[in-house]
């Protein structure tokens, strides 16, 4: 079986990256898809990522069920509700099982 990845064509990293992501991320649709964990929840980090989106006018739908090393069943669910929601791009933020998944 082939596969296909897309490479991004704009890495922003430094201080206050994500801030002068948004216009960016902008770029990528109207409805993000955000996939995490409740750590990244409780420590501040996803409010950070939605000050942003609120301030381009990008909706969200946040998944933060990646809880542990990802199954099938956890990547299923979250196809599911990225399709459910209608979103429009993904946004991974965390540790390597939410990039992962």
């Amino acid at each position: 079986m082939s596969n296909v990845f897309l490479i991004p064509r704009t890495i922003i990293s430094g201080n206050d990256a994500l801030e002068k992501s948004g216009s960016y991320l902008k770029k990528c649709g109207n409805k993000a898809f955000i996939v995490t964990d409740n750590m990244m929840v409780t420590i501040g980090n996803i409010q950070k990522l939605v000050n942003v989106l609120d301030k381009q006018e990008i909706g969200y739908e946040l998944f933060a069920e990646i809880n542990s090393e990802p199954t099938d069943q956890m990547v299923y669910q979250g196809v599911k509700t990225y399709k459910e929601t209608k979103c429009d791009f993904l946004i991974a933020i965390g540790g390597g099982s939410p990039i992962d998944t």
